[in-house]
């Protein structure tokens, strides 16, 4: 959406971001995100006040970007491909939707997907304040570098089982504290990308296993350079994307609340 603002669109083109938390959390994520990423004034930055005004369709966004005409009309209720499915390639279709209908972005496009890649880099993950978290994320880092180095498929294999364990360990922290309302609010829930990405995530990596144990590795039990620096472009992105999010919001760890409690007794 900044980029978007900034990016030769100006006063023609109406861009609206809609927090799917609701009341007081839905206003503190809306300002938090608006002072983070520094969203310009030309793009409406709000969140749903009630409960019963959210949108019965569930969240968009990652899933996909809801485009209205010049007179209210649906252009697109969900715009092809998602954020989650083809990365940035989501935006560039955006873009293209809005040429169509007269609106065409006066500088350069977004770039592609491949543009934007983690090859040769160590893994960044964004600390979220959360010891158990911080953590797995960084066992996460040295599955990766490890990968990144072998190659080979029991790197594949341990990355994997890392993942899907982190994966189930953030989403029961989403459900002890019903992060933007990943119990109470179903579909509509805030974490239901962030989820979802969990799963493509391990869904490639399966895949990449399966190639490779049906002989598809580019050498015997040596996985191609360029399938595991989509997993590890697509790990980076889950990171900067989805765990920003909830940075600094799921509260200390037990051990952390335990040791605090031992302190002050």
């Amino acid at each position: 959406m900044v980029a978007w603002a900034n990016g030769g669109y100006g006063n023609r083109v109406r861009l609206l971001m809609l927090c799917m938390e609701t009341g007081d959390d839905g206003n503190a994520t809306a300002r938090s995100f608006g002072k983070r990423f520094q969203i310009p004034s030309t793009v409406l930055n709000g969140y749903i006040d009630s409960p019963s005004e959210a949108p019965t369709y569930g969240q968009l966004g990652c899933g996909g970007f809801i485009v209205l005409g010049k007179y209210g009309e649906f252009a697109a209720a969900r715009t092809v491909p998602a954020f989650l499915d083809k990365g940035l390639l989501a935006f560039a279709a955006v873009e293209q939707l809005l040429s169509e209908l007269g609106m065409p972005q006066r500088t350069a496009p977004a770039p592609a997907a491949a543009d934007v890649s983690v090859s040769g880099m160590p893994l960044q993950f964004t600390p979220v304040g959360h010891a158990q978290m911080d953590q797995e994320h960084e066992d996460l880092a040295a599955a990766c570098a490890a990968l990144r180095e072998q190659r080979s498929l029991a790197s594949l294999r341990s990355l994997r089982d890392a993942w899907a364990q982190h994966s189930e360990h953030e989403e029961a922290l989403f459900e002890k504290h019903d992060f933007a309302g990943h119990t109470s609010r179903g579909e509509r829930s805030g974490t239901k990308s962030h989820c979802r990405h969990h799963r493509a995530i391990l869904s490639s990596i399966d895949l990449a296993v399966q190639r490779c144990e049906e002989g598809g590795c580019c050498a015997p039990g040596l996985l191609d350079a360029e399938a595991v620096e989509h997993i590890l472009s697509e790990m980076q992105r889950h990171s900067d994307v989805y765990d920003n999010a909830y940075a600094g919001r799921l509260g200390a760890s037990e051990d952390e609340q335990a040791d605090k409690k031992s302190k002050s007794d």
